[in-house]
């Protein structure tokens, strides 16, 4: 693992982490992962409000037929 983050350092890549909701429902963001500290430039968080919506894909698809089938936003 460590020679693999070490070439994508190398390359000037670098990740995105977005929060996610584990399996009891808690919500994980970065600051809950353990990294080592040579590769924390490596990593930048997606603030949670950047993108969660909390809607289920049925509500999501309900609200497309109610307005003739356009992507509908979260407004």
């Amino acid at each position: 693992m460590h020679v693999a983050l070490d070439e994508i350092a190398a390359s000037g890549s670098s990740f995105l982490v977005a929060a996610r909701i584990d399996a009891v429902g808690r919500v994980r963001a970065l600051n809950d992962i353990p990294v080592p500290r040579r590769y924390a430039d490596l990593l930048s968080e997606i603030p949670e409000h950047r993108f969660r919506v909390d809607t289920s894909s049925s509500e999501i698809r309900a609200r497309r037929r109610a307005d003739g089938g356009r992507a509908v936003g979260n407004s």
